[in-house]
């Protein structure tokens, strides 16, 4: 069972990190010079690099996620990880829920981070079905 699950723990692993880093660097940098909208907008393409070159290390140390079904799996499994994860770190570093803070963005900023935390849950397929054109059904 704990090697079903092994990929999704990478991906995220790997992800999370670099997100809380380029979050830490944004927060305390680039957000005071910018402003929050223009940071989120500057993150969001290395994110999204991240995420490929992410679900790429774990796709191809997984030779057993061969259908969609398995690329989503990955993509899924990290996603709800990764909301855990940043669950956990708001209220331990603001006492308050991820979703009170995302509700205080301003749309712009919020439609950024829904579009960088979809590509997260959907890169393991977009990349899975790249490599294996002729996936079976």
């Amino acid at each position: 069972m704990i090697t079903q699950f092994s990929g999704p723990i990478r991906y995220f692993v790997m992800v999370y990190f670099a997100r809380f880093a380029l979050g830490m660097i944004s927060e305390f940098r680039v957000t005071p010079a910018v402003g929050l909208s223009a940071a989120l907008l500057m993150e969001m393409p290395v994110m999204a690099i991240v995420s490929f070159f992410s679900a790429r290390f774990v796709l191809d140390r997984a030779p057993d996620t061969k259908t969609p079904s398995d690329f989503l799996f990955i993509g899924c499994t990290a996603f709800v990880l990764l909301l855990i994860a940043e669950e956990t770190m708001a209220r331990i570093l603001s006492d308050s829920s991820v979703f009170t803070l995302w509700a205080g963005l301003s749309p712009f900023a919020a439609l950024t981070n829904a579009t960088v935390l979809g590509l997260f849950m959907l890169m393991p397929l977009i990349v899975g079905l790249k490599r294996n054109p002729a996936v079976p059904s």
